[in-house]
């Protein structure tokens, strides 16, 4: 009894002390689905959602603005031929609008998206991408 309690213990402790690595997805969860059934059911179908522009409310200078153009058409480009996709990272000081960028490209193209930071995954170390998959 005193080992199970024990390993029950450290079971809780593990899955309670971890935070989840993932801080916000694209996907719908069922609670969200109970809650929400309408607008769910709309956002997994698609129906009566418009194409958005992936920069709408983003203040950008011209250059920058018309490269992120360019990538958010290429993205929508390549889910809609089933192309492999090439990866995008984003980086910058806080506040300039990147978080925004990859949510609107990830609606604008039909993909799902998740926020991670890295101080969340960095403390993990070789067990991060395991993390990342659960």
């Amino acid at each position: 009894a005193k080992t199970a309690a024990g390993i029950g213990g450290r079971f809780i402790e593990a899955r309670l002390g971890k935070p989840s690595l993932v801080r916000e997805t694209s996907r719908v969860a069922v609670s969200q689905l109970i809650k929400n059934p309408i607008n769910s059911v709309q956002r997994l179908t698609g129906i009566g959602m418009s194409s958005q522009d992936a920069l709408k409310g983003i203040v950008l200078e011209e250059n920058l603005d018309s490269q992120l153009r360019k990538i958010a058409v290429s993205t929508a480009h390549t889910k809609k031929n089933r192309a492999p996709f090439r990866h995008l990272l984003l980086h910058g000081p806080p506040g300039t609008g990147k978080t925004m960028f990859a949510k609107g490209l990830a609606q604008h193209s039909g993909l799902e998206f998740a926020i991670l930071t890295g101080g969340d995954i960095a403390p993990l170390g070789r067990d991060a991408v395991t993390e990342i998959h659960k």
